[in-house]
C-alpha cells in the first residue's frame, strides 16, 4: 500500500482504447477511437473517476502482460486488430446487427472490457457510435467503480 497525504489524489488509472497497428486501422478506426475517447473522458470526469483514457495500439497492449488488467475498449475488425481477434469469442454480445457489426462487452469483471467492430471501417465507426449512445454510461460507471 502506498501512503499518500490525504490531500493528494489517487493516480489516474489508465483506460485503453485499442486500435490496430496496421495502416488501414490507423487511417479508419483511429477517428472512431478519438470520438469514443472524448466521450469517455467526459463521462469519467462527470463521475469524478480517477481514470485516464488513452489510445494505444493492439501490439502495445498485447506485448505487455501488465496492461492486460486495465479496462479497455477495443475498436476494429479482428482482421485489422490483433486484440479484437483475441477477444471476439470471449466477450458476450450486447448488440449485434447480423452481417454488419457487433458491440460486445463485459462490465461484470473487475476490469471492464468492450469490443466494437464491423465488417468494414464504416460499420466499425457505426459500432463505436452505437456503443457511445447506448452503453458508454454503463462502461464509465464500471470504470468509476473499479477506480474507487
Amino acid at each position: 500500500m502506498v501512503n499518500r497525504p490525504a490531500d493528494q489524489p489517487a493516480p489516474a488509472r489508465p483506460v485503453h482504447l485499442v486500435v490496430g497497428s496496421v495502416s488501414a486501422a490507423q487511417a479508419h478506426d483511429l477517428p472512431a477511437a478519438r470520438r469514443v475517447l472524448h466521450d469517455l473522458a467526459a463521462a469519467l470526469r462527470a463521475r469524478a473517476a480517477p481514470a485516464a483514457p488513452q489510445i494505444v495500439t493492439d501490439f502495445h497492449r498485447l506485448a505487455d502482460d501488465a496492461l492486460a488488467h486495465l479496462p479497455c475498449i477495443c475498436i476494429g475488425h479482428p482482421e485489422v486488430n490483433a486484440l479484437s481477434a483475441f477477444l471476439a469469442d470471449k466477450l458476450p454480445p450486447a448488440l449485434v446487427i447480423d452481417g454488419a457489426l457487433a458491440v460486445q462487452f463485459n462490465i461484470a469483471d473487475r476490469e471492464p472490457v468492450a469490443l466494437l467492430w464491423g465488417v468494414d471501417h464504416a460499420a466499425t465507426n457505426r459500432a463505436a457510435d452505437l456503443f457511445t449512445q447506448r452503453f458508454l454510461d454503463a462502461f464509465a460507471d464500471a470504470v468509476a467503480h473499479e477506480c474507487r
